[in-house]
């Protein structure tokens, strides 16, 4: 090989080294660039997930949350790679959008499968880009941060129909149904829509429906699921909660001349029209009075608060009281019943008993002493 041939291979092989130098300095300034961003959620640590053919995979506990750890602005795109016959969208819909410095956004991620897909287990992917605008017209896109997702696809499955009551029978329409299954040791929502309405294909096994208003549980059932079982569950919601009620005597030259009562309502349901509120009174176990405390009174969501004297003309007699608080509403319909409250009024004995018990005293006295008297003589 003459000079020249050499020259020219060892200039091609510089050309080489120069290139390669280049172009991995090129991806290691494309990984710094998207290294601003990031992305947490819960799918890897819920992973893998079971769905049937045809089953929608829509909960709040599965989610991510992309972050902008950038001293600036940044365009972000969200995308997902899955196998054919397994679709990914994001809540709320937007694949496209700018995080403000230091600035963060979370999405429900759901995973749709298709009646065709075959059983098996597949990978999902779910990603967010970096978008740069080198130029007008030009759009660079920079891989950024990524979670994975194992789906478990099986032939098996259920129907369940959920349906929140509230108590005049009406569908809660602000109540947030949840569909739990324990995985891993914990319980996880799989499903869960608003409205009081949830209907969902998923695979058999043990479950619980509970129902929230206001962020409060307010129904809670168990269900078991078989293969090809279509099951309808009515959950009758709780709107209302008797928060406190407290009893506190009042006395007055050591008699008791009135009970001062404190009630605290917790409305997680909505504005409330015609409501009653009573005091139920029981003595010694037995019916003794009824009150009305708060007459046709319009409730408004979150907590009321009264205070109340209760009082009696003839005063209170000896014995064993029990105080509960009944609210009524819905056209008279209860709505909550509070745990009873006790107190105790001590007093003198009628006079009949008196008088014999001081006959019985003076009698064991007199025979007393009159087997003292036998025993002297």
């Amino acid at each position: 090989m003459g000079a020249w041939s050499r020259y020219v291979l060892g200039a091609l092989a510089a050309l080489a080294v120069l290139v390669a130098a280049v172009l991995s300095a090129a991806a290691h300034a494309a990984t710094i660039t998207a290294s601003g961003i990031g992305m947490s959620g819960s799918l890897q640590d819920l992973s893998p997930v079971t769905l049937p053919q045809g089953g929608t995979l829509r909960s709040d506990s599965y989610f991510i949350v992309v972050f902008n750890f950038m001293d600036k602005p940044v365009e972000v795109r969200l995308g997902y790679e899955a196998p054919k016959g397994i679709t990914v969208s994001f809540e709320p819909n937007e694949t496209d959008f700018t995080l403000p410095p230091h600035g963060h956004k979370r999405f429900l991620v759901i995973v749709h499968v298709s009646n065709t897909t075959v059983p098996g287990n597949y990978t999902v992917y779910v990603k967010a880009y970096v978008v740069r605008r080198p130029e007008p017209g030009r759009v660079a896109v920079l891989e950024g941060a990524a979670q994975r997702l194992i789906v478990h696809v099986v032939g098996s499955y259920a129907y369940i129909h959920v349906r929140v009551l509230d108590p005049a029978g009406h569908v809660a329409r602000n109540a947030l149904v949840r569909l739990y299954r324990v995985m891993r040791g914990h319980e996880v929502s799989v499903a869960d829509r608003w409205g009081g309405v949830l209907d969902a294909k998923v695979v058999p096994g043990n479950y619980t429906v509970k129902a929230f208003l206001a962020g409060e549980l307010a129904a809670s059932r168990r269900v078991t699921l078989h293969n090809h079982d279509n099951r309808t569950i009515i959950l009758h919601a709780t709107i209302l909660y008797i928060e406190r009620f407290t009893v506190k005597p009042v006395m007055s030259g050591g008699r008791l001349i009135a009970l001062r009562l404190h009630v605290v309502l917790k409305n997680i349901y909505r504005t409330l029209r015609g409501v009653n509120v009573y005091l139920v009174v029981k003595k010694d176990g037995k019916p003794y009075d009824r009150r009305m405390l708060v007459s046709s009174s319009t409730l408004p969501l979150g907590r009321s608060e009264y205070f109340f004297d209760y009082t009696r003309a003839e005063g209170f007699e000896p014995g064993n009281y029990s105080l509960e608080v009944v609210v009524t509403g819905f056209g008279g319909r209860t709505l909550a019943v509070s745990q009873p409250r006790w107190v105790y009024v001590k007093g003198s004995p009628p006079w009949p008993l008196a008088v014999l018990a001081l006959a019985a005293i003076a009698a064991a006295v007199l025979a007393r002493r009159r087997g003292k008297n036998k025993r002297s003589s």
